[in-house]
């Protein structure tokens, strides 16, 4: 509806769900969408953080990542 072309990567290798692009030449973006329900100090909290099997939580970087997007879940 925003007029966003969407692509989704194929199985679950990256740190990103999807990347966007607008028209023609527009850098891509790749976007981290993290779902939140809990409200914190009057807002909702999202953790921008992956886990690894390794390492426990990771924050993203930027080098992984443009942009990170909030599903709010209503109660």
């Amino acid at each position: 509806m925003m007029g966003f072309n969407v692509a989704l990567p194929w199985g679950d290798s990256e740190r990103w769900d999807f990347v966007v692009w607008g028209c023609e030449g527009e850098r891509v973006l790749r976007v981290q969408v993290k779902g939140t329900g809990r409200l914190h100090l009057g807002g909702y909290e999202v953790q921008p953080v992956h886990s690894s099997r390794r390492n426990g939580k990771k924050r993203y970087t930027k080098k992984e990542i443009d942009v990170i997007a909030a599903h709010v879940q209503p109660v």
